[in-house]
C-alpha cells in the first residue's frame, strides 16, 4: 500500500487512513514525500533540507515500512535534471548515514522523453544510477508525466532497464557514478526543454508475440552496451 503527505510538509485525513488501515491490517506501506524546487522548499539546498524533513515525516506520522523520498521540479517537466539528480542524492546520503531506513528511490521515473527514445534511456538511467549508488531502492520504471494523457504509453522493456541499469551500477564508487551520471547528462540536458514525445506500446511491441519490435530492441542493447563501455557491469 502507498500513502504520502501533501507536498511540502503537510498531511491529508485520506493519506492517515492508509497509514492507519495498514497497520492494523499487517500491509507493508509505502510512504513517500516529494520536496519542490521553486515550491515553498525555495532553493535548490532547501529542497534537499525538505526531501530529508519529508522521509521523517513518513516515517512519524505515517509509520512507514519502506520510505521514498523525493522531489520535482516546478517548471521542468522531468524528474532527472541537474539539481535533482542533485537535491535526491544528498538526501539519500543523508539518510542512509545517519538511519537504517529503507529507502526506495523513484529518480529515474518521470523523464522528459518518452518511451522508445533514445534520451528516455538516458534520463532514467541517470536517475537510477545516482538513487542506486546513493543508497536507494529504484522502482516504478514505467512512470511518466503523460500518464492519462496518452493511452498505452510504457512497455515492460522500460522496467527491465530499471532493473538493468540499477543492478549494473551496484558497487560503483560514487566517483565513479558521479562520472557517468555527468556523461548522460551531456547527451539529454539541452533538450529537456523539447523533449521526444516517444512511442505509445502497441508502436514498440509486436502484439502477436508480445515482444519488442526490432528496432527497439536493438536501441535497447545498444544503449547497454554504451552504458558498459561506461563503466555498468551486466549479466552476460
Amino acid at each position: 500500500m502507498n500513502t504520502s503527505g501533501i507536498s511540502e510538509m503537510k498531511i491529508g485525513y485520506d493519506d492517515l487512513d492508509r497509514s492507519a488501515y495498514a497497520k492494523v491490517t499487517g500491509i507493508p506501506l509505502q510512504a513517500g514525500h516529494v520536496s519542490i524546487i521553486g515550491g515553498f522548499s525555495g532553493s535548490t539546498e532547501g529542497a534537499a533540507i525538505v526531501c530529508v524533513a519529508g522521509a521523517l515525516q513518513c516515517l512519524l506520522a505515517h509509520c512507514g515500512d519502506l520510505i521514498n523520498p523525493s522531489a520535482v521540479h516546478s517548471r521542468v517537466r522531468s524528474a532527472v535534471t541537474r539539481d535533482l539528480i542533485w537535491v535526491r542524492s544528498l538526501a539519500l546520503q543523508a539518510l542512509n548515514q545517519n538511519s537504517s531506513l529503507i529507502l526506495a528511490a523513484t529518480g529515474g521515473d518521470h523523464p522528459a522523453a518518452g518511451p522508445g527514445t533514445r534520451q528516455y534511456f538516458y534520463e532514467a538511467a541517470a536517475g537510477f544510477i545516482a538513487c542506486t549508488v546513493c543508497g536507494g531502492h529504484p522502482l516504478e520504471g514505467t512512470r511518466k508525466f503523460t500518464v492519462g494523457k496518452k493511452e498505452n504509453f510504457g512497455s515492460p522493456l522500460e522496467s527491465r532497464w530499471m532493473g538493468e541499469v540499477s543492478k549494473g551500477s551496484a558497487g560503483l564508487s560514487r566517483e565513479k557514478a558521479n562520472e557517468i551520471v555527468k556523461y548522460l547528462l551531456g547527451k539529454y540536458e539541452a533538450n529537456l526543454e523539447n523533449a521526444p514525445e516517444g512511442f505509445v506500446f502497441e508502436e514498440l511491441y509486436d502484439l502477436e508475440k508480445m515482444k519488442p519490435r526490432t528496432a527497439y530492441l536493438d536501441l535497447y542493447k545498444e544503449l547497454r552496451d554504451e552504458m558498459a563501455e561506461e563503466g555498468l557491469s551486466f549479466n552476460p
